[in-house]
């Protein structure tokens, strides 16, 4: 439970975040992060990732976002792997980026369990395994992410990774077609 100190910079931090003082809200996310505070840690990582409250700052980004995903922040596993993926902010890792994804993927993070869909279905990072890839996009998908909906649908027209069921393709494209995504 963060000291009574963290909890005024995290209520600052918001508060300034709400009111679009980028430069303030981070300040105090980096007060409270530098205290141990992992919610901290990852909004400063977050904000340090998109450039808000100061310019992009990847390695700086990834520092903080690693933090928090070792303490288990899921969303911060999730960034964790997108840096190492991309190679932003550090070298490229597509072991170490599944690796992550698959931990927040294992929190029920919808986003996390497509990403390592993702991968399973080019082999990025793991040994390729369409019914793996298949397994989490289906999972992704029924945690209501729109891509993961679009990839399952895929999956069942082609029988890639699944049985080929048209009924089953239709399904999982009329929800990600409900959502505007085609």
């Amino acid at each position: 439970m963060p000291s009574e100190s963290n909890r005024v910079f995290i209520i600052e931090a918001i508060d300034a975040y709400v009111r679009k003082d980028y430069q303030t809200a981070l300040q105090q996310w980096l007060k409270a992060a530098n205290a141990g505070v992992t919610t901290a840690k990852y909004w400063a990582g977050y904000m340090l990732y998109w450039g808000e409250g100061s310019p992009r700052n990847y390695t700086s980004s990834f520092f903080w976002l690693r933090s928090a995903a070792e303490d288990g922040h899921r969303e911060a596993q999730l960034y964790t792997g997108r840096l190492l993926e991309a190679g932003e902010g550090t070298s490229p890792d597509l072991v170490e980026a599944a690796s992550w994804y698959k931990k927040a993927a294992q929190q029920d993070l919808p986003a996390a369990q497509y990403e390592l869909g993702r991968m399973f279905q080019m082999g990025l990072g793991v040994e390729k395994s369409l019914v793996t890839a298949h397994y989490w996009a289906l999972k992704s998908a029924q945690n209501g992410d729109e891509l993961a909906q679009l990839m399952t649908a895929e999956n069942f027209f082609l029988g890639r990774g699944a049985l080929q069921n048209y009924v089953e393709a239709r399904k999982w494209a009329s929800k990600a077609a409900e959502k505007g995504n085609t």
